[in-house]
């Protein structure tokens, strides 16, 4: 294995994240800037690791108190994620709300409210969508798909057939565009969904 395999970079991340935990910054940001020079070569700029190593990052140097060289990381996380993941990516609303903590941590209220208030719109838009692409079988569906329950015993519950509760819950995932049981209560977390 490699330097740049992708266990050793989450295991050099994951020791970067105890150092900073124990206050060792300048040994955690060492650590985190070799992470993000090599994800930025083997999986490029926009991958959604090399932005999660950017934000890692962003993070040290905020608990260093270089608050401007965090908003500078932040603002490369955010312009990135809206160009490759979307404007309305879960991602992309993560980093705006990073980028607004540390700008209202700069004395900058007005600019972190503006963030927040793009990131809470985006965030009702997207879950008004996908809310109205559900039917209503679908969304009384949607909180069990989250319990140990199995298809059989969802059914029971809803007093549906197995085979409809599995329709349904294919019609779900196909929907949210999500490959398993998980991915869709992550997903629909995210837009909300299941806090109806």
């Amino acid at each position: 294995m490699g330097a740049e395999h992708p266990d050793t970079l989450a295991a050099m991340n994951n020791l970067a994240a105890t150092l900073a935990d124990q206050g060792e910054l300048d040994s955690a940001r060492q650590l985190q800037e070799q992470v993000l020079e090599a994800r930025r070569r083997v999986v490029g700029p926009q991958h959604p690791d090399t932005l999660a190593a950017l934000n890692n990052l962003a993070y040290t140097l905020q608990a260093q108190g270089d608050l401007v060289g965090a908003r500078q990381l932040q603002e490369q996380v955010v312009e990135t994620a809206q160009w490759a993941l979307g404007a309305e990516h879960p991602k992309t609303l993560t980093a705006m709300n990073n980028l607004a903590y540390t700008l209202l941590a700069q004395g900058d209220p007005v600019g972190a409210r503006q963030l927040q208030e793009q990131v809470r719109h985006a965030r009702h838009s997207t879950q008004s969508a996908a809310s109205s692409t559900l039917t209503a079988a679908e969304l009384r569906l949607l909180p069990l798909l989250s319990t140990h329950l199995t298809f059989r015993e969802i059914g029971e519950r809803l007093y549906l057939s197995r085979n409809t509760v599995k329709t349904l819950a294919m019609s779900i995932y196909r929907k949210l565009g999500a490959s398993s049981r998980s991915q869709v209560i992550a997903r629909a977390q995210n837009l909300g969904l299941l806090d109806r």
